[in-house]
């Protein structure tokens, strides 16, 4: 329409007053109609980016991982990046032996619990140290090499980005130049950095946490640093948080000693390496040293315990919720997934693999990644893990942990750990392809958990013949579908749903970890056994059933969790946290998790007939020895791993004690 207006405007002449105000009338319509063409166009505009806006934040909320939720960490984190703007404490400078570091220095607020175990309220904190060379171009799937040295002051006042993980959703972000850690330490004012007003001067312990998620996600990001300075710096205990390469990048195998894998377990050693050499400077003790792991992490400690290059660079571990016994922690899958992905990104050129994985785009490699399942279809779950290459990872592991130094040990489980992955856990970054992915929970029934045991076990029966792998599974059938039932009291779905999460749990962490403990113990080492049992009133609200989730713990020790947030804002919570901040306190610093007078917490005997530890629940700490909803799941596995042989029963690479 304004080319017609356009066109009549200037074939007027102005010759007559007629055609005058005729130009006038044509004029003024001419004005007006593209005035509300102008309008309209900014109207159109405006409600198109609101829209597009909006359509954006849903998009960002419903697609990125379930575990990055806008709570307490996230508020952490944004603090963190931001440089520490808000900080009124002035930025501490410390020379390391690569170069001059420049942290910051924040207010320790404990919890009012743990006052008494707390003595200082003051915490140096710096942010991502590089304990290795970035692992990019010609050093990706390389080992670690030491950081370079580097001329005037590093900031250290930000999180560094995590290891690029098998999903580009499951960190806010991320980069191969990864390997970083993160150090908090007591504020000592003294030049040498030591421990004021004791009689030799001590330095403090040092504990090192190694984060968990499948080997595939995670990083330092999850943890922060304003809760482990409140719960551990406080008591005086300097905490470091490491980084390491995940999924492909940390974990890629062809089988060959040139490409054994387990690149990030090198890169945990070569953190180890760097405290050993640089903790002292910030008042650390090198030689009390405690690695603590969470899932992932857990089962890594567990390997590093006993691996020749890592058993002699710290002196303690804690395990929480995982083993190298798990069949998710060395499985040899990876060479497979290894190959698959080759295939998926175009490097399957044999004799070109290596140079080829060195020049794909690091984007188009996590692209190709993700074409791939997510996670395996078995009890392995993921996709890339640790192996047996018979150098970092023995695969006679008995003869190495009898070897290995005897390390006072802390190992943690919990009653339901595999519900995130049974009941696809809400706010679980995992999912099983189990038979609850496509049916509603009370539809779960006698009839589903025979055929997933029976199913699985034709499927992955290792060794087992046909025959063999039908008897097993009529054995898993008969004690699972009758384990507890005389407790519980009928049969419904809540029953059958629970006992397939009781298997699965048993299968992947709980046998395991029971048999990691009692070969240690067996073997001398201290073991100090525990069993977390409380349930948070705002998780269990929404679970069918009873149960304890896999990293139920982490939110009292760590602050943030990977299953769901929530507060801990009741006393019962209060009083659970404070016995755990108590109990691993003690053991960083004396080597024997003291709790508050009144219990004493058993180490594991060296017989294996009987097994001791400590339950914690919402009334305190209880004792418990041989009790029997553990010793008929310990009983049963090893009659069946003897009957049958171990290594016909999908994912035992190892024989029960």
């Amino acid at each position: 329409m304004g080319e017609v207006y356009v066109f009549k405007l200037f074939s007027l002449q102005f010759k007559p007053p007629k055609q005058f105000f005729k130009f006038i009338f044509f004029f003024f319509q001419f004005f007006f109609y593209f005035l509300v063409q102008i309008i309209y166009m900014a109207i159109t505009l405006f409600w198109t980016f609101l829209l597009f806006s909006f359509l954006l934040f849903f998009t960002f909320i419903l697609t990125k991982p379930t575990f990055i939720k806008k709570d307490d960490f996230e508020e952490d984190i944004e603090e963190q990046v931001n440089e520490d703007e808000n900080n009124d404490f002035p930025h501490v400078d410390i020379q390391t032996k690569n170069g001059q570091l420049r942290g910051f220095r924040i207010q320790l607020e404990p919890p009012s619990l743990l006052s008494q175990q707390t003595r200082y309220r003051l915490a140096d904190i710096f942010l991502g140290i590089p304990f290795a060379q970035p692992p990019i171009e010609n050093l990706r799937l390389e080992k670690p090499l030491p950081p370079n040295n580097w001329n005037g002051t590093l900031d250290a006042t930000t999180i560094p980005p995590a290891c690029v993980p098998q999903h580009i959703l499951a960190a806010p972000d991320y980069s191969e130049d990864c390997l970083y850690l993160n150090l908090f330490s007591p504020t000592i004012e003294n030049k040498k950095r030591t421990v004021p007003n004791t009689p030799e001067q001590h330095k403090f312990p040092i504990l090192v946490f190694i984060h968990g998620g499948g080997f595939c996600v995670g990083g330092t990001f999850l943890e922060g640093y304003n809760n482990i300075a409140n719960n551990f710096v406080s008591q005086g205990i300097i905490v470091i948080t490491i980084q390491y390469r995940l999924n492909f990048l940390g974990f890629f195998s062809d089988g060959t000693t040139k490409n054994p894998g387990n690149l990030g377990l090198w890169d945990q050693h070569q953190a180890l390496v760097w405290i050993r050499q640089n903790v002292a400077t910030f008042g650390g003790d090198p030689n009390r040293v405690t690695v603590w792991g969470q899932s992932a992490g857990s089962a890594s400690t567990s390997i590093l315990s006993i691996s020749k290059y890592t058993r002699d660079l710290f002196q303690q571990s804690i395990q929480q919720s995982g083993s190298l016994f798990s069949p998710w922690a060395l499985n040899e899958g990876v060479l497979e997934s290894s190959k698959k992905t080759l295939k998926s990104v175009g490097c399957l050129i044999k004799g070109d693999e290596e140079e080829c994985l060195k020049q794909i785009d690091v984007e188009d490699l996590v692209e190709g990644i993700q074409k791939l399942e997510m996670v395996r279809n078995n009890f392995a779950m993921n996709v890339y893990n640790p192996r047996f290459d018979n150098d970092f990872v023995q695969r006679d592991i008995k003869t190495a942990l009898e070897t290995a130094p005897k390390k006072p040990t802390m190992i943690g489980f919990t009653s339901h750990e595999s519900m995130f992955l049974s009941i696809q856990y809400p706010s679980s970054v995992f999912a099983l392809n189990s038979p609850l992915s496509i049916i509603n929970f009370t539809q779960f029934d006698r009839s589903k958990l025979i055929n997933f045991i029976h199913n699985y076990m034709h499927r992955e029966r290792g060794k087992a013949t046909e025959e063999e792998a039908e008897q097993i599974a009529n054995e898993l059938e008969s004690f699972y579908l009758e384990y507890q039932k005389k407790n519980i009291g009928k049969e419904d779905w809540r029953y059958f749903l629970e006992q397939y999460t009781m298997l699965l749990s048993d299968v992947q962490f709980i046998i395991p970890i029971l048999a990691e403990a009692r070969l240690k113990a067996a073997n001398n080492w201290p073991v100090f056994l525990y069993q977390f049992d409380h349930v948070n009133k705002e998780h269990i609200s929404k679970l069918p059933f009873r149960g304890v989730v896999h990293a139920a713990e982490y939110p009292y020790l760590l602050g943030p969790t990977l299953f769901g947030n929530y507060l801990l804002d009741n006393e019962d919570d209060r009083k659970v946290q404070a016995l755990l901040l108590y109990a691993y306190g003690s053991f960083v610093k004396n080597g024997v998790p003291n709790s508050p007078p009144g219990v004493d917490w058993p180490s594991l005997s060296s017989k294996n007939k009987t097994i001791e530890f400590i339950r914690i629940i919402k009334s305190g700490l209880r004792k418990e020895k041989n009790p029997s909803y553990l010793m008929q799941k310990i009983n049963f596995w090893r009659k069946l791993s003897k009957k049958r042989g171990f290594n016909k029963i999908p994912g035992f690479p190892w024989a029960l004690p």
